[in-house]
């Protein structure tokens, strides 16, 4: 439902997965899913869809939307909805909504009904699995006219299945809540997610619920159904500083498939606002997504990973290296604040990458690590990347939109029998030239290897080959040497390529030896402590062993940075340092 699947000409398969589903079943059979509106006798509906929907013509008292999930089971949720006020004691004033009588405007997938109240629009947008509602207010609501404090929103009802229950997290106490819901079957598995609510206020986010912007749901079980209040507060909409139109927007998706971000004193949890750097209230944000892998079999074999991110807002245009690191602890949604998740989400980096202007980017390989971890969370279903700038804490901020966001997944069908276990793959500068090298844990009909270089990552040119050793599971390490760099970054991929001609990309890493020829890693050998000196501020500094596990990591904030390895087995490790200006990699030797 998640992923479309590809045969490639080498028998390889390609997925290409999205957070938010692209197929949705039928009597069956997976269809493709379509997000326009079209009319029938009773309205208009969406059927192409995971969330089959259908509205009505005009709003009043005795309509109804009907949502149909899993094929079969109906929500009904009252047309009308009612104005109400919550005051500062927690007494909650419904108020009477007069004659309304609203028709719809339909255009693509957009359904608005205008004026339900006196400058209230209330507007659906049908989602690949989801439905987005926006309560656009285009002034200050008539009935706030004598207020200062408390919330005003909208109350709507809903009638679920027999059994079906609306969720709140399980550390809030009562029915008030700024956190996101769950609707769930009679199973109790999480069918539906409602996120915390979001503002705008002519569509400028205010991202930080902490402070003076924090929306909050009212949820009440009743007479025939549950009614959920969705609430603002009184004193931002009446605020001098608040942009008219803005925006109430409550979005409705498949359980599961989200992303959100975390900061130490807030987060969100809701796939559009993947939120990367420094706002509100100046704390630092970190962004994650998760996604939805099980369309892909569970022992198959993962050769690539990639990413390719959408931004959908920003502060600026400047460019920010967003590192993507993997995420080893507790998947999201989280439902609170996460201080071991934000934690998490600094650590393990996959690889980087560069955002300016807002859009659609292309797709950025992960590595063999991101294929490992990939590999080994099939049987869960489910994979997780974080984001964090390169040099927190920034002033700037991006944010990308996860279900605008792609994956994409190169695999073998099952049963996975690697040919080559890469273990490693690095450089290092050296008196103006570059050392390669590389480690298997294990190899079978290995030919040879070929480096390529590029200068830009997309078109490479042959450097050299070595020769394979054909069916080995022992650890070998090889090399190669670039004496004369290019200036300013280089690529370097690995191939591989078996007796019978099958090739393979393993890897790409990135250096910079003309610039960051100065950089110094002494004592090398080391009995532990070791030092790092010429490397750029804010650098990253990332130290793996030759299973690819990162044992630390640590940033310059000076010209000369200690490390300690006293703690770890001797060997050879790795050290990676990400810059703006690309990545050097070197090798140190650990003889305590």
């Amino acid at each position: 439902m998640y992923s479309k699947v590809y045969l490639n000409s080498d028998g390889s398969r390609k997925a290409i997965i999205s957070p938010s589903p692209i197929h949705y079943k039928s009597n069956g059979s997976w269809q493709d899913i379509y997000t326009t509106i079209t009319a029938d006798n009773n309205g208009f509906r969406n059927e192409s869809n995971v969330i089959q929907s259908y509205f009505p013509n005009k709003i009043d008292s005795m309509q109804k939307i009907k949502l149909i999930v899993n094929s079969k089971d109906v929500i009904l949720i009252d047309a009308e909805k009612k104005p109400a006020l919550l005051n500062s004691s927690g007494n909650i004033n419904v108020m009477d909504p007069g004659v309304n009588n609203s028709t719809a405007n339909v255009s693509k997938n957009t359904i608005d009904y205008p004026e339900i109240y006196t400058g209230v629009t209330d507007g659906y947008v049908i989602l690949s699995g989801g439905i987005k509602n926006n309560i656009v207010l285009s002034a200050v609501p008539e009935q706030l006219n004598n207020l200062s404090s408390g919330y005003f929103g909208f109350q709507e009802k809903l009638y679920l299945p027999k059994g079906w229950n609306i969720t709140l997290p399980s550390h809030t106490h009562d029915s008030l809540t700024s956190s996101s819901l769950s609707i769930t079957d009679s199973g109790g598995n999480a069918v539906l997610t409602i996120p915390e609510p979001i503002f705008f206020d002519n569509y400028v986010l205010d991202e930080d619920g902490a402070h003076s912007v924090e929306g909050m749901y009212l949820v009440k079980q009743c007479t025939g159904g549950w009614t959920i209040t969705t609430l603002v507060p009184v004193a931002w909409l009446k605020d001098a500083n608040t942009r008219y139109p803005l925006s109430i927007d409550p979005t409705v998706i498949i359980a599961g498939s989200t992303g959100g971000w975390q900061s130490p004193v807030n987060f969100v949890d809701n796939p559009g606002f993947v939120f990367v750097g420094v706002c509100c209230g100046n704390s630092t944000h970190r962004g994650w997504i998760k996604f939805n892998i099980s369309g892909i079999p569970s022992n198959s074999c993962i050769t690539d990973v990639e990413f390719q991110p959408y931004v959908g807002t920003e502060a600026s245009t400047s460019p920010e290296t967003v590192l993507i690191n993997d995420v080893t602890g507790a998947f999201g949604p989280y439902g609170a604040i996460n201080p071991a998740a934000y934690t998490d989400f600094g650590n393990g980096n996959y690889t980087s990458f560069v955002l300016t202007v807002l859009g659609i980017y292309g797709f950025y390989p992960l590595g063999a690590g991101a294929c490992a971890q990939l590999q080994s969370l099939l049987p869960g279903g489910w994979f997780q990347l974080a984001f964090q700038f390169l040099n927190e804490p920034s002033t700037d901020w991006k944010n990308m939109n996860a279900t605008s966001s792609n994956l994409k997944v190169i695999y073998t069908a099952p049963p996975c029998v690697l040919p080559v276990n890469l273990i490693s793959f690095s450089g290092t500068c050296d008196n103006g030239k570059t050392n390669l090298t590389w480690a298997t844990a294990s190899q079978t009909n290995n030919k040879l290897f070929t480096v390529e270089r590029s200068s830009n990552g997309i078109t490479f040119d042959m450097m050299g080959t070595v020769a394979g050793a054909g069916n080995s599971n022992q650890t070998m390490y090889y090399s190669l040497v670039d004496p004369a760099p290019l200036n300013g970054t280089s690529y370097y991929r690995l191939k591989q390529t078996d007796f019978d001609g099958h090739s393979e990309y393993k890897q790409t890493i990135a250096l910079n030896c003309y610039s960051n020829a100065q950089i110094d890693i002494s004592p090398n050998p080391c009995t532990g402590l070791f030092f790092i000196q010429g490397a750029e501020q804010n650098s990253l500094v990332t130290v793996t062993n030759t299973l690819g596990q990162v044992v630390c990591q640590t940033k310059i904030t000076g010209e000369r940075t200690e490390m300690d390895l006293s703690a770890h087995s001797n060997g050879i490790y790795f050290i990676q340092i990400i810059s703006d200006n690309g990545t050097v990699s070197r090798k140190l030797l650990l003889n305590k």
